[in-house]
């Protein structure tokens, strides 16, 4: 059975335009969104950080190490390093942590907490264990917030809850250092600990954007503006929450649909904004209205200065809208570049919209069925593991969808006319 757009215009009054006949869903094949760019600004900060990680290892206990033969004090210098690693992943969780105190103690309700690939999901049953992870993050505590009042709710605390935690625990950590002394390995391992928690805590507090995506003092800030920017966390928070506990999409409310698309996009340097975005791509999507949700992908990769990881995620659906609006190589080609190939394999396992892009490639483009089939067989044993419950439904939806074009399509193929011969 065909899947029916859904129906949000008529819930909200709002002025998207009706479903588009598909007869006449073309674009030009010969226009393609920007390739994904990489920030130098990101690589070198990491470098330097990694360079400083590894400094202050070889700080804590220096005078042993300079003592030994080379292969010992290489082995030592590393288990340090490591150890310093692993104190900053700590720093890290605790972080999330802190955003999970003081979001319960201002009334949100705890909807996931993950740290690198384990989430602890909660669910109208109780908590289960998934696994899910976003590139680039190694941690997210995702909450429900209070009820607002006239776009009035706490989120002060809430957002600054990592920030506080961190300098609450670095305050902690340099009075351990200066306790125990820094004559002895032990007191220097508290103090670096500690200098990279209040590190930590400055890079998250200060207002500004890390790799193009602003941090807990950007949101912060963010929020004091004003009203709209208050509303924007508020039903961010709400349709992640939402779709997390297994609201299907069609159900969840349409709060894109109070912005415009210019409205959106001149937003988008704001995650808030770019959120939104995203459900309204969804929401094109659902709606079966592929040339639209195609043209607006373009608007969003065309503004620039994009995190690497929103490109990615972009460049894959113009590729699933590209492949439901006209799969021949003139116009799919261009947009399955090798590096997006690169990241659709480094991201499949975690991430079940890319086993539906690939089950969509490989039914309506290759025709090779065994590999669509391997890729919804991988894509029902990950939701097991998979926490967003509404997700989940509408991808089975999706491929239910591509299932049916791709009848359509042999049917089509079957009955058309051989050509006539003279």
């Amino acid at each position: 059975m065909n899947l029916k757009p859904s129906n949000k215009a008529e819930q909200t009054g709002k002025g998207l335009k009706e479903p588009e006949n598909k007869a006449d869903q073309k674009i030009n094949p010969g226009k393609r969104p920007a390739e994904p760019q990489r920030s130098a600004g990101a690589i070198a900060f990491y470098l330097v950080l990694g360079g400083c990680l590894g400094l202050l290892g070889g700080w804590i206990d220096y005078e042993r190490l300079l003592n030994l033969p080379l292969l010992p004090a290489l082995g030592g210098y590393f288990v340090l390093v490591a150890a310093v690693v692993l104190a900053y992943l700590v720093l890290i969780l605790l972080h999330e942590v802190g955003h999970c105190l003081l979001g319960l103690l201002t009334g949100y309700r705890l909807v996931s907490f993950r740290f690198l690939h384990l989430t602890l999901a909660r669910y109208p049953d109780g908590f289960r264990l998934k696994y899910y992870s976003i590139p680039g993050t190694a941690g997210q505590c995702l909450m429900a917030p209070p009820p607002s009042r006239e776009n009035r709710f706490p989120y002060r605390l809430y957002l600054a809850g990592g920030v506080l935690m961190n300098l609450v625990l670095g305050g902690v950590l340099l009075l351990l250092a200066q306790y125990v002394g820094l004559d002895i390995p032990r007191g220097r391992f508290f103090l670096v600990t500690g200098i990279l928690s209040l590190y930590m805590a400055l890079e998250n507090g200060i207002p500004m954007k890390l790799s193009g995506i602003g941090n807990d003092g950007h949101d912060l800030m963010q929020a004091g503006i004003g009203e709209t920017h208050r509303k924007v966390i508020w039903d961010v928070l709400n349709l992640n929450a939402r779709l997390q506990q297994g609201t299907r999409f069609q159900d969840l409310p349409s709060p894109w649909l109070d912005y415009s698309e210019a409205e959106l996009l001149q937003g988008m340097e704001d995650k808030g904004f770019l959120s939104l975005l995203n459900f309204r791509v969804m929401d094109r999507i659902d709606r079966e209205e592929y040339s639209a949700a195609a043209s607006l992908i373009d608007s969003i990769l065309n503004q620039g200065g994009l995190l690497l990881y929103y490109q990615y995620e972009m460049q894959c659906e113009r590729l699933f809208v590209q492949l439901m609006l006209d799969p021949v190589p003139e116009t799919v080609d261009p947009f399955y570049t090798g590096e997006l190939k690169n990241y659709i394999d480094r991201t499949q396992g975690q991430m079940i919209g890319k086993r539906r892009l690939m089950a969509a490639y490989h039914m309506l483009y290759t025709k090779n069925e065994a590999e669509a089939m391997r890729h919804r067989a991988a894509f029902k044993d990950q939701c097991k593991r998979y926490p967003i419950l509404g997700e989940i439904e509408w991808e089975r939806q999706l491929l239910d969808r591509i299932r049916i074009k791709a009848e359509a399509d042999q049917d089509t193929a079957a009955h058309r006319p051989m050509p006539i011969i003279e």
